[in-house]
């Protein structure tokens, strides 16, 4: 990649084009260029998403992308289109599944729709002649029918399109030589695809139109330099022998091979990728042994990338197996009982490599396969001052790939609260949530109020519930023992008589506040009250427009957005973002609460902040492609 962008410009003006799949690669190629030229400046680094919208901007202007065919909107429009379709027969099975007790499910409903919104998002993408294909010749699955209003539905105007539709247009425009000159004016001289480990055929299919144009340079990683394209696992093997048994062929007609055991069967993706590279006449250098080196190096470790280069098995074909040293420790297995055990044997291990090797913090990555629910643990064993209590070094860290939740307190307490909703209103979560300072300083309540309403809770007993009407909801049985409103009433007569005095209108007085502590008294109700409020409303099914209003009214009320404005804007934007839906769609059905709690969580699920990547030392992150 250096040697290519070394070479001479047209226009040194214009920037490098290089597209990457993950922050994380930009920000490591652009340190690695760095190092290499000593300063290196003027490049771009696109997703192939946002370089195929350039295109697409460049050679077709009349069409463009519907935002309402993002996942995110997809499910909306799937829940109002999905009931209208029930009474067909294709229909059945779906609506057997979201029946209960003869009327639809709602949650059913979303959740459902959630699936097929990812499917059809995917899809587009990924099976785009599929989906063209559907559009043209329709078939009687209920997926296809559905596709179809969905379609109907969007594109109402044929300029708003969706991905497949872009490429097919754009295809046909490369054809045309003013299309051709105005994408070549807005291009660098080059494109280059680096540290992309998969790409669908979507994108080839256009970067192989864009190659008609400019040069695109695909640096794809090979791990063997034999010809692996017919590995097969024995397994693979196996079942494709059940399935020709009746064809009567023979296996070893077909001359598949086992090769590498490794590489067959943790190499498909890529076995069918670059397959598909080679599918598209690119230039067969990837066979190239110049392009390849071997680090031979003499440990378990080494062997195995070995072996997968020369794609051989050991100990099969002549092949013998090699001795491995007693002290070896280039891959290493433990085996721990939690989470928090398996980061502080990671602390000692680092720590060890650290102390005899020429290896520094900023050489270390690992990797989990879901870092959130590692990151409390890191927090609390790589902790400077933990090290510096166990006599241990300092250890510079950062943690990247964490969701938005474990990110934001203002975002975390957000989500405590929908949880609070959705249930009985708990003693023990309603209590929880007065430990953000985020919502305790919106009520003027400090850590010593928290935990004096804590003991007034723990003595009144107080279990779940809000007052005699909400139990009976859950009980069949009218009581108001043991609830808030019980509790609030026990409170405010203490307050005004003695314990002493006895039953006072059915209410024995909790004469544990006095003096100064009615103040904090007036915050804790002021509290509740709210939260009350705000969980009767809850309850209440609305449109769309109605939830974004509640939503916004309950975030003002319960949250202190002031010393948390870029949190609460994140929070606005994906408001924002339901708002033009509601906009866009006409969406005026009513909507149950838990719903619009999933499909919050969803998005704070999937929202990570991996700026953090590469950013000081030792880097922990998510387990994704290109990171090792």
């Amino acid at each position: 990649l250096g040697q290519q962008l070394y070479r001479k410009k047209n226009n040194i003006l214009v920037p490098h084009t290089i597209i990457v799949q993950s922050l994380g690669m930009q920000r490591w190629i652009s340190l690695q260029l760095a190092k290499q030229f000593g300063v290196f400046l003027n490049c771009r680094f696109p997703f192939p998403e946002n370089f195929a919208e350039e295109i697409y901007k460049a050679v077709i202007p009349d069409y463009e992308l519907s935002p309402l065919y993002n996942n995110k909107n997809l499910v909306w429009i799937i829940m109002k289109l999905l009931p209208q379709c029930l009474d067909q027969k294709p229909f059945e099975p779906v609506k057997h599944y979201l029946e209960k007790d003869k009327n639809i499910s709602q949650l059913r409903l979303y959740q459902l729709a959630q699936k097929l919104a990812y499917m059809y998002d995917e899809y587009i993408v990924y099976f785009y002649k599929d989906i063209l294909q559907w559009e043209e010749k329709p078939l009687d699955a209920w997926q296809v029918i559905l596709w179809r209003y969905i379609k109907n539905s969007i594109s109402v105007d044929a300029r708003m399109c969706h991905k497949a539709q872009l490429l097919q247009h754009a295809v046909k425009a490369f054809g045309e030589s003013k299309n051709a000159q105005a994408l070549k004016q807005r291009l660098s001289d080059a494109i280059f695809l680096f540290g992309i480990t998969v790409l669908p055929e979507y994108y080839i299919t256009l970067f192989n139109a864009v190659s008609s144009i400019v040069p695109v340079h695909i640096f794809q990683l090979n791990p063997s330099k034999e010809y692996w394209f017919d590995v097969r696992s024995d397994k693979t093997i196996l079942r494709i022998k059940q399935k020709i048994k009746s064809k009567n062929i023979h296996i070893e007609d077909l001359h598949f091979e086992v090769g590498n055991p490794l590489l067959a069967s943790l190499g498909r993706v890529g076995q069918e990728y670059i397959g598909m590279l080679l599918d598209f006449n690119v230039e067969e250098n990837i066979n190239d042994e110049h392009h390849y080196t071997l680090h031979t190096n003499k440990t378990l470790l080494g062997y195995i990338q070995g072996d997968i280069y020369s794609c051989i098995e050991r100990g099969k074909d002549g092949n013998d197996k090699l001795a491995i040293t007693p002290d070896d420790r280039s891959i290493t297995i433990h085996s721990c009982h939690s989470p928090l055990r398996e980061v502080e044997v990671l602390r000692d291990y680092i720590i060890d490599i650290l102390n005899h090797t020429s290896i520094v913090p900023n050489d270390v990555i690992v990797m989990a396969p879901d870092i959130d629910v590692y990151a409390p643990f890191i927090k609390a064993v790589f902790d400077e001052q933990v090290l510096k209590r166990e006599g241990l070094p300092a250890l510079p860290y950062c943690i990247a790939d964490q969701s938005y939740k474990n990110t934001s307190r203002f975002i975390s307490a957000f989500s405590d609260v929908l949880e609070v909703m959705a249930g009985r209103l708990e003693a023990d979560l309603v209590c929880d949530l007065l430990d953000y300072d985020e919502i305790a300083s919106r009520f003027g309540i400090d850590r010593h109020t928290v935990m004096l309403f804590r003991q007034w809770v723990e003595a009144l007993n107080v279990k779940w519930g809000k007052d005699t009407a909400h139990r009976k909801q859950y009980t069949n049985t009218e009581s108001n023992a043991f609830t808030w409103h019980y509790a609030i009433e026990r409170l405010l007569m203490g307050y005004a008589m003695p314990q002493s005095a006895g039953l006072v209108d059915d209410v024995i007085p909790f004469d544990s506040v006095e003096g100064s502590q009615a103040v904090v008294l007036g915050c804790c109700i002021n509290f509740l009250e709210a939260l009350f409020y705000f969980y009767d409303e809850a309850q209440k099914p609305k449109t769309l427009e109605g939830w974004i209003e509640y939503y916004n009214n309950l975030i003002n009320t319960m949250l202190d957005v002031d010393n948390n404005s870029h949190d609460y804007e994140n929070i606005q934007n994906l408001f924002l973002s339901l708002g033009a839906i509601v906009t866009g769609n006409k969406l005026n059905d009513n909507i149950e609460f838990l719903v619009m709690k999933a499909w919050i969580e969803d998005f704070f699920s999937e929202q990570r902040a991996s700026s953090n990547f590469l950013s000081k030392g030792i880097t922990f992150c998510q387990l994704l492609p290109m990171r090792s």
